[in-house]
């Protein structure tokens, strides 16, 4: 009667409790206070690319232990897969060793006030990190340009302002010497020229 109602509420509530874990995109694992896992969603379970074996053992160890060898940087104690009886929120970012990159999101699992074990939420934010990092790095690649510009133009302005000075310069000193009409009319376009290709390349460069 009553205890059979009870038992069936409670299985009810636990195929209800599976169904939303497995109907949520993130990772989830759920552990206890001593590190014994609880309960961990599909996704969860292929994200960490976990080995059948061990999901068929329920050899929580070793499936703590394949976490933990998939994780590039060593994972601190305080972070991550730490302390599983900790009150403490942790918000990290994992680099796996197969290139991918996780957020992980963990709080305390409790049961009234009393902390009866740790969630972790798992996203795989891999497509999102690497369009970031492209374009960090077009926009380095932009600032490279730009400046390699720059130092061009620097540089030619340079190099064609000083024969042009040059030309101007020799313009003047022939200016001071006698000339008959036609010369002095061939100086005056000779420097009438050097100047607008002065002008012109003082607005280029």
């Amino acid at each position: 009667g009553q205890q059979h109602k009870a038992a069936s509420d409670l299985n009810i509530m636990s195929s209800h409790l599976r169904a939303t874990l497995e109907a949520t995109a993130n990772g989830i694992l759920l552990v206890d206070t001593e590190g014994v896992i609880l309960n961990m969603n599909r996704r969860f379970s292929t994200m960490w690319d976990v080995p059948q074996a061990l999901l068929d053992s329920r050899d929580d160890t070793g499936i703590m232990e394949h976490l933990r060898s998939q994780v590039e940087a060593e994972i601190d104690h305080d972070s991550g897969f730490g302390d599983t009886a900790s009150d403490t929120e942790y918000f990290e970012t994992q680099f796996l060793k197969n290139g991918r990159v996780y957020e992980c999101s963990s709080h305390a699992a409790r049961s009234g006030e009393e902390i009866i074990g740790r969630v972790y939420s798992y996203n795989d934010v891999t497509e999102r990190y690497r369009t970031q990092k492209e374009l960090i790095a077009a926009h380095d690649e932009a600032r490279r340009a730009s400046q390699a510009k720059g130092d061009f133009l620097a540089m030619m302005s340079h190099e064609i302002r000083t024969p042009m000075n040059g030309v101007l310069g020799i313009a003047q000193l022939l200016a001071g010497t006698e000339l008959n009409p036609e010369q002095a009319n061939y100086l005056r376009i000779i420097r009438s020229s050097g100047q607008t290709l002065l002008a012109i390349l003082n607005d280029i460069l």
